[in-house]
């Protein structure tokens, strides 16, 4: 909550959260065996003192060695790890933004750069622990081999010199009774020193730690300067002005002049340089220029923390103009909005944004551009609604501060702040004063903008030889667990997600939780790739040491050997209640984990909106009861494990009982070397069955991870790969010729049509537009050529192809779809600018990038599509966030660059469409007027696109009026 907010956004809070804290916990798990461990230790090692003497100096040299090398590789293993886990990081964040961005990834053809560059992060993610020649899961494997070769080593050592010193003494040489009881003592040290190697390990190695920064918020702005980072260039320069009460402000400029940055500056959220900016009230209410909508009801969207008051949400409901928006919906106020408000126009998702900020009633209100997305008539009428001189924002005395380029909205301005192109104040003050010093907005339109006696030797020979195969197949098992099994596994893992989630339908995106999805990449893979290699290794060895225990248990005893088959049913029982209860409890926990990533990743889209509204203590609880329930199964999996270990305790203390009376009651019938053997067998065997048992716990519960990534490749719909026909002609379409017979088509698991009985022919070449009111089915026609909802009646044919017989990968690649908010790639500028590499020449970009004025600030909105081929393009709503000159710039660039390709635009801004062949102005999923802009607007009776087209001008006017009055 306190996080700047760009670091928040940066991928590393993400990762954080999702994977490092993971590693931190099992870091942590054994931090108290760091004081209690030694403890064993010592009084083990002063018991063996009293059996060996001496000798004992051998075995504490080799663990102190050990102990020392344990330090060295955790030291070494944090800056691997930290290079391991940025990969994660990288990974995770791409997916992430994926998934956030689907939409606009599918329109615009990126689904096979996508999956080639997540293919490609993730390989980089698996090498970058085989180059580094560590495991996946490197601290546990180090502190076993190191723990291995202190019991496998440290008795050889010690037996010898023991041996050595008893010859060169005269003393009596090693036997039976020392032998056993210092093998015993020696079990006995195996696991604390395996314990505290693993938790010196566990907290040496160092883990990512996010920088904080609480900048102070501070309204009165005296040669402010501030960038968005503290070293780099600085975007609002030497501000100064004063923003009165009650009063309606405008923050205008030509683009990237820094007007959002100056509201970010106002909540706190930027880094500030020089001066002083002071905000009188400590909360501020704030939209963003993207509406942050998270999954739930209308009502609790507008609603957000505060209470309900039904006088009070009727009113902004209907001042918001959602009021017939609400009434269309199946389910009205409780209509669910879907994950990111999928299921809304961008229209209505400004209007929600707009009313949840005003039913919050704070007295400081910021809106970042939010009227852009809406159509010229509904701007209006909301702009009378909430600023005129009966608007809801002026009788309730709240200052508003509202960056936009819409300049013609000036006379609703009680104070105008003008920006630059370089981030100064170029005016400020009352619009009558701006207009009074000749600063009209005019001027600045124009600007532009990730072991017997006798034969010692044989026997500590024997020793030193099975002490060396331990020792080496150890690591020769991890090579080619890791260096053969795993990558293949991981990959394929990973692939099979990624496959899944391109060629789902957009409806299960909106139907199924970002969190979900992504705790598959995450968490899931995190499984697989840690825990599940590490939980194969281990149970396979335990498994190994419990038979060969438990043979030699048997051998040496033969009452015990006929008394194994009961044993093994007590084992048997005491798994199969540990199991299937552990099972369950494992497989809850990672369920719960689910809604804590949905949760985290909808704080972190909207953590400035929650500050702006001091919604912190609101989220902070929601996150803490989130995390409360997905770690109450973790913690019933803990107190299981604790019974686990106190009834094998219990068990194997039975056995020990059963072989001391035996030995005592068939005394001279046993042999005392045997008895011996079996004893320190059966300390052993307790320390292995608990062990095996909480590995194959862990193994199940990692297989259970794999088995969610497959079920979940099984049962995500599929969009197909698709119905697709014969083979597409070559260069398909190249007229560019579109006709709709007859369509009505519904979004997938909705009974509204959204399309009815359209028909609609586009010539080769030809430049339609299509208008209409938010929501009334503009952006689902032109989905419709995209597949991304499939008629229920009708055809579209694309150059008199049935687009139904082609593939959808085919429709994204082959047809030119720019959006409102297209998906950036993390990557190069060429990446972003020709993804599908249509030129490798680096002029032909550097010139596209110059027609579109951007080469000196480097973002590739738009020039995509004047590099790809392409005769078929579809322009939405990409001008809606920009100013009258940048917009301007646009439409000639539009003309030049697709003159002689199908174009078909869908806008708002009349103004921009005035120019098209024809324009189809849609209401309610019909076309109801369609013909050449001139002819509908003097056609009579006044058509619709009349009055949108003097809805979107009549401010303008009056605007121009009242400046020239002054």
């Amino acid at each position: 909550m306190r996080l700047d907010a760009g670091v928040a956004r940066d991928s590393a809070a993400l990762t954080l959260m999702s994977v490092d804290v993971e590693r931190i916990g099992s870091g942590l798990q054994y931090v108290h065996e760091v004081w209690a461990s030694p403890i064993d230790i010592g009084l083990a090692l002063w018991l063996l003192e009293r059996q060996l003497g001496l000798a004992v100096v051998a075995f504490a040299s080799v663990f102190l060695f050990c102990t020392i090398v344990g330090l060295g590789v955790a030291s070494t293993m944090g800056g691997r790890q930290q290079r391991w886990l940025q990969a994660i990081q990288n990974r995770v964040q791409s997916t992430s933004e994926m998934l956030k961005n689907m939409k606009e990834v599918r329109l615009g053809g990126l689904q096979t750069l996508m999956a080639d560059k997540l293919r490609g992060l993730r390989t980089v993610e698996v090498s970058h622990d085989l180059k580094s020649n560590i495991t996946i899961s490197p601290r546990a494997t180090y502190c076993r081999l190191i723990a291995y070769t202190t019991t496998s080593t440290g008795p050889l050592l010690a037996f010898t010199m023991y041996s050595l010193l008893a010859k060169r003494n005269g003393a009596a040489m090693l036997n039976y009774d020392k032998a056993y009881t210092a093998l015993s003592l020696f079990a006995l040290l195996q696991a604390p020193m395996a314990l505290i190697l693993d938790a010196i390990a566990g907290l040496v190695v160092e883990y990512p730690v996010l920088d904080e920064k609480r900048s102070p918020t501070m309204i009165v702005a005296q040669g402010y300067t501030a960038g968005w980072e503290p070293k780099g260039p600085m975007v609002i320069k030497n501000l100064s002005f004063k923003i009165r009460p009650s009063s309606i402000n405008f923050v205008v400029g030509p683009v990237a002049c820094g007007k959002t940055t100056l509201l970010l500056a106002i909540l706190g959220e930027v880094n500030h340089h020089e001066g002083h900016l002071e905000v009188a009230v400590p909360l501020v209410g704030y939209c963003s220029q993207t509406p942050w909508i998270t999954n739930g009801t209308i009502q609790t969207k507008i609603l957000g923390t505060s209470l309900y008051d039904q006088r009070w949400y009727d009113k902004v409901v209907e001042m918001c103009l959602l009021k017939d928006d609400i009434s269309s919906f199946p389910r009205g106020h409780q209509e669910w909005v879907g994950n990111s408000g999928m299921t809304l126009s961008g229209g209505q998702k400004a209007r929600l944004a707009i009313a949840r900020a005003i039913y919050a009633k704070e007295k400081v209100l910021l809106l970042d551009d939010v009227f852009s997305g809406l159509d010229g008539k509904t701007e209006e009428s909301l702009f009378h609604n909430l600023f005129g001189p009966d608007g809801l924002l002026k009788e309730g005395e709240v200052t508003v501060i509202l960056a936009t380029h819409a300049v013609q909205r000036l006379v609703y301005a009680d104070n105008v702040v003008i920006l630059d192109s370089e981030g100064h104040i170029a005016d400020e003050g009352t619009t009558s004063e701006v207009s009074h010093t000749e600063f009209l907005v005019k001027w600045w339109l124009a600007r532009s903008d990730e072991y017997t006696v006798s034969h010692m030797g044989q026997y500590l020979g024997a020793y030193a030889g099975l002490s060396a195969i331990a020792i080496l197949a150890l690591p020769f098992a991890v090579w080619h667990l890791t260096e053969r099994m795993l990558p293949r596994a991981s990959m394929q893992f990973h692939a099979s997600l990624l496959t899944t989630v391109l060629h789902a339908p957009l409806q299960f995106f909106s139907t199924t939780d970002v969190g979900t999805t992504l705790n598959r990449f995450a968490q899931d893979l995190q499984l697989s790739d840690m825990e599940l290699p590490l939980a194969l290794f281990n149970n396979s060895v335990e498994l190994l040491l419990c038979t060969a225990q438990l043979i030699i248990i048997a051998v040496s005893s033969k009452w015990i050997g006929i008394a194994l088959p009961a044993l093994m049913a007590v084992f048997y029982l005491i798994q199969k209640f540990y199991l299937r209860t552990a099972r369950q409890l494992r497989l809850l926990d990672i369920e719960a984990k689910a809604p804590l990533f949905s949760t985290f990743l909808e704080l972190i889209a909207g953590l400035t909106t929650i500050r702006a509204f001091g919604w912190q203590t609101d989220f902070d609880n929601r996150n803490r009861e989130v995390f409360d329930r997905s770690q109450n199964p973790f913690y019933l999996l803990y107190c299981v494990q604790r019974w686990l270990n106190l009834v094998l305790d219990l068990v194997v203390a039975a056995v020990a009982i059963m072989v001391v009376t035996i030995g005592v009651q068939t005394q001279g019938q046993v042999d005392a070397g045997f008895m011996g053997i079996a004893l320190v067998n059966i300390v052993q065997l307790s320390i292995s069955i608990k062990a095996f048992l909480s590995n194959w716990t862990q193994l199940e519960i990692s297989i259970g991870a794999v088995s969610r990534v497959r079920a979940f490749v099984l049962d995500a719909p599929s969009s197909g790969s698709d119905e697709a026909g014969g083979d597409l002609p070559v260069g398909w379409p190249q007229r560019g010729q579109i006709e709709f017979q007859n369509v009505t088509a519904q979004y997938e698991g909705s009974s509204q049509q959204v399309i009815r009985n359209l028909n609609l022919l586009i010539a080769p070449g030809e430049k339609v537009a299509l208008c209409g009111p938010s929501g009334s089915g503009k952006s689902s026609i032109a989905s419709s050529l995209f597949r991304l909802l499939t008629p229920s009646e009708g055809t579209i044919t694309i150059d008199n192809v049935d687009i139904s017989t082609v593939a959808r990968d085919a429709l994204y690649t082959r047809l030119i779809c720019v959006t409102q908010s297209p998906h950036l790639i993390s990557g190069s500028i060429r990446e972003n600018v020709d993804p599908f590499k249509a030129t490798r020449d680096d002029q032909t970009i550097e010139l596209a990038l110059k027609e579109v004025h951007l080469w000196d600030t480097v973002v590739s909105r738009g020039t995509r599509a004047m590099i790809r081929p392409g005769s078929v393009v579809v322009l939405d709503e990409v001008t809606a966030t920009v100013d009258r000159e940048t917009d301007r710039q646009m439409q000639e660039i539009i003309r030049r660059h697709f003159a002689s390709r199908t174009v078909i635009t869908i806008a708002h801004r009349i103004s921009t469409i005035l120019d098209a062949d024809r324009v189809a102005v849609v209401s309610d999923g019909v076309i109801i007027e369609l013909d050449p802009p001139a002819e509908l607007l003097a056609r009579e009776p006044r058509s619709l696109f009349r009055d949108l087209f003097e809805a979107t001008t009549a401010s303008n006017q009056s605007c121009e009026t009242l400046l020239e009055v002054q």
